[in-house]
C-alpha cells in the first residue's frame, strides 16, 4: 500500500519543519531525530474546527501511555505555528486546545501532506491520515479517514503495541489482539502439515462414504437375491402342493365305487 511517497515497509518520507512544542516555543523538528523510537504521525485538516480538537486533545492527554512504550506522537496541519499557538491559548471549553503535551507541525507549504499522500487537493487541507513509524523509520501502518470522522486513540495504541510485540517475539497477532492475548507463530510448515492432515482426513472420509455406498448397494442386491429365492421357493412349493391336490383328487375318483 502507498500514499504519495509513503509506502508500507519502506522508509517514511522525511520532514523538517517548524512545530509548536509542548512548552509553547517554536522549534524545527525532523523525522531523523526520532530514530530509535516509534512515532505516531497524524494529520488533521485545520485549526479552530470541531472534530480536530477532540482528536488532538485525546492524543495529548494520553501521551504518557505512548511514551511508556517508547513512542512519540506528532500532529500536523497546514496552519502556521502562530495559528497553532493561538489555538492552544484558547480554553478547551471554548473550543481551544489548552495546554498541549505533543508537538504540532506547521506544514505551511503542504510538502509533508503531499509526501504522505493526505492532501485534499480541492480544499488544500489534509485528510485525517495516521501513520505508525518504527524505530528504523519504516512505515508500518497507514490509515486515512475522510474529514467528518475522527480516529480512535486506544486503537492506535493497540496497533503500536501489536507491532512492538511482533518485532520482539517474532509471532503474529490475530484479529482484535490485545496485550496478554494469545498470538500465533508464522510457521509455513505447520500450515503445510495441517493442510496435509486435512487432505488426508478428507480422503479417508471420502473412502468411508464410498465404502458405505458400496455396502449399501451390496445389501440391497443380497436382499433382492434372497427375496427372489424365497419367492421362487414359495412358487415351487405352491405348484407342488397343487400337484399333490390334483393327484389326491384323481385317486379319490379312481377309488369311488361304481353305481349299481
Amino acid at each position: 500500500m502507498s500514499c504519495g511517497d509513503a509506502k508500507l515497509n519502506f522508509p517514511a518520507p522525511h520532514f523538517d519543519e517548524v512545530a509548536l512544542m509542548p512548552n509553547g516555543t517554536f522549534k524545527k523538528i525532523d523525522l531523523a531525530s526520532y530514530k530509535g523510537k516509534w512515532v505516531v504521525l497524524f494529520f488533521y485538516p485545520l485549526d479552530f474546527t470541531f472534530v480536530c480538537p477532540t482528536e488532538i486533545c485525546q492524543f495529548s492527554d494520553r501521551i504518557k501511555d505512548f511514551t511508556d512504550i517508547n513512542c512519540e506522537v506528532i500532529a500536523c496541519s497546514m496552519d502556521s505555528e502562530y495559528s497553532h499557538l493561538a489555538w492552544t491559548n484558547v480554553e478547551r471549553k471554548k473550543g481551544g486546545l489548552g495546554e498541549m503535551s505533543i508537538p504540532i507541525l506547521a506544514d505551511k507549504t503542504k510538502s509533508i501532506m503531499k509526501a504522505y499522500g493526505v492532501l485534499k487537493e480541492d480544499d488544500g487541507v489534509a485528510y485525517r491520515g495516521l501513520f505508525i513509524i518504527d524505530p528504523e523509520q519504516r512505515l508500518r501502518q497507514i490509515t486515512i479517514n475522510d474529514l467528518p470522522v475522527g480516529r480512535n486513540v486506544d486503537e492506535t495504541l493497540r496497533l503500536v503495541k501489536a507491532f512492538q510485540f511482533v518485532e520482539k517475539h517474532g509471532e503474529v497477532c490475530p484479529a482484535n489482539w490485545k496485550p496478554g492475548d494469545k498470538t500465533m507463530k508464522a510457521d509455513p510448515t505447520k500450515h503445510t502439515r495441517r493442510r496435509r492432515l486435512h487432505s488426508f482426513m478428507g480422503s479417508c472420509l471420502c473412502c468411508i462414504i464410498q465404502l458405505f455406498i458400496i455396502l449399501f448397494y451390496c445389501a440391497i442386491a443380497l436382499f433382492l437375491t434372497l427375496y427372489n429365492c424365497l419367492s421362487m421357493c414359495i412358487f415351487l412349493f405352491m405348484n407342488l402342493l397343487s400337484v399333490v391336490f390334483i393327484l389326491l383328487f384323481v385317486c379319490s375318483l379312481l377309488h369311488r365305487p361304481l353305481p349299481a
